[in-house]
């Protein structure tokens, strides 16, 4: 755990202590206190049992092991251990709170506050409070949290909102559809695994003579099933559409007779270039435009 506490700048630029997060539940108590790197949260533990089977699991140890002291029943720190990697770890004795030390470090890049900004968003989504998420790198970190917590159900059922809230994730979604995909998947979300499909469907020009797709998703043949069912499906519609215009240039006199005067082949003037027949959409516009207003 990280021993200091949590401070922000008032309006004046003073220093003031963060006020704990509570998250309400009408008709219960918080009985549960956690202080991720800094910043405390009062949940409850019926809420997080229900939400994450690491919290389920570590409740029901300490429901024979914890001991209770003051109005919580749980206390939770956040710890790192030698190689880098935080958890949330039960205090056997809430009287021991504020005295508990850990001097390891984050593994590189991960934050203190990029890490409790995930945390917040998921147990937020334990709630269905409403959070953001900022950017792709803010989403893998969210996720992260979640499989730690094991709570992707949780997460992956809130996230249809949340990604309303948040463009600065949303707007990127082209850019990262490849890895993003593959998230998508593992939370089981289809409406973020189907916009990263049509992405990198989109990408692709066409599957025939095209090497780099044949090896795409070679890692996942989940993924590489789908990708090119949606890619042959993308080329047939094309085809369709190909073999349609060159049937009907064919077989349709009018069409001819457009592109030879388009091409000035034929000398000809076509109905949309001749004044007379913007002269009688206007007429009809005026005409349409005084019964709506006799109507009226």
């Amino acid at each position: 755990m990280n021993s200091s506490i949590l401070r922000k700048s008032d309006s004046d630029g003073n220093q003031k202590i963060a006020e704990p997060i509570i998250l309400r539940q009408p008709g219960f108590k918080n009985d549960v206190r956690l202080n991720v790197f800094g910043q405390v949260y009062y949940a409850h533990s019926i809420i997080i049992k229900l939400k994450s089977k690491y919290f389920r699991s570590t409740l029901e140890w300490g429901e024979k092991h914890a001991i209770p002291s003051g109005k919580f029943r749980y206390d939770f720190t956040s710890v790192v251990d030698k190689d880098g990697i935080w958890l949330m770890e039960l205090i056997k004795s809430t009287s021991n709170f504020e005295i508990l030390t850990n001097t390891n470090k984050l593994r590189a890049p991960q934050t203190e506050e990029g890490e409790r900004r995930a945390f917040e968003a998921v147990l937020f989504a334990f709630y269905n409070k409403p959070y953001v998420i900022r950017n792709y790198q803010s989403f893998k970190d969210i996720v992260r949290s979640a499989d730690s917590l094991c709570a992707r159900p949780a997460l992956s059922h809130t996230l249809d909102s949340a990604f309303h809230r948040s463009p600065g994730f949303t707007d990127r979604i082209c850019q990262n559809s490849d890895s993003l995909i593959r998230i998508a998947k593992q939370l089981h979300h289809p409406v973020l695994f189907r916009e990263c499909l049509i992405y990198e469907v989109s990408k692709a020009k066409s599957t025939a003579g095209k090497e780099h797709w044949q090896s795409k998703f070679e890692d996942d043949e989940d993924i590489k099933s789908c990708f090119f069912k949606a890619l042959q499906s993308v080329d047939f519609v094309r085809t369709s559409v190909d073999c349609g215009i060159e049937s009907f240039s064919k077989e349709t006199p009018a069409w001819k007779r457009m592109l030879m005067v388009r091409y000035g082949m034929k000398d000809d003037a076509l109905e949309y270039q001749s004044a007379t027949y913007y002269r009688e959409v206007m007429n009809r516009l005026e005409a349409d435009e005084l019964k709506n207003t006799t109507m009226e």
